[in-house]
């Protein structure tokens, strides 16, 4: 690594094969909020509302973000839910990834989870089908097999038809 410079080098940068990762400013994810007992500083956190600021850490990354719950209200203490990130800056994060988020003040842990996979826009929340594939992703994203499957599954629409190859 000797002929990089440093200077180009950041936090939570890396390193990686060409085309292998890619960063991304949208994430879905699953968070479970801490119990207010559980939070850290003199005031505990009643929630979190849809569109907050928070700073969210995964790998060595850390970096400002607006979370948006995929469930519908806010997310209250010691609650979970699905939720996007929407990053200010993209990072590179994958399928299975941990984070924890952290509110901008006072500074504490409010929660963490892991993230489910990187987003290409924000998900319209009153979909119907959005809960059920969501919950679909979280069961599969703590084994290799059962991702693959879920998004072989999935992929179906993007295949080509039949005519389109013709």
């Amino acid at each position: 690594m000797a002929a990089w410079d440093h200077r180009a080098i950041h936090r939570g940068d890396v390193v990686a094969l060409p085309g292998y990762f890619a960063p991304e400013t949208w994430y879905t994810a699953r968070l479970c909020m801490l119990p207010e007992e559980k939070q850290a500083g003199p005031v505990a956190s009643v929630g979190l509302k849809n569109g907050a600021s928070v700073k969210l850490h995964t790998g060595t990354a850390e970096v400002l973000a607006r979370v948006y719950s995929l469930d519908g209200g806010p997310l209250a203490a010691g609650s979970e839910g699905f939720v996007q990130f929407r990053l200010e800056r993209a990072v590179v994060a994958g399928p299975g990834d941990f984070f924890i988020v952290r509110s901008l003040s006072p500074v504490r842990t409010i929660g963490g989870g892991r993230i489910l996979e990187a987003s290409p826009r924000r998900w319209k929340r009153h979909r119907p089908e959005l809960e059920p594939m969501l919950s679909q992703l979280a069961a599969a994203v703590h084994s290799d097999q059962r991702r693959l499957e879920y998004y072989l599954r999935h992929a179906a629409g993007l295949a080509a038809t039949d005519a389109q190859l013709a």
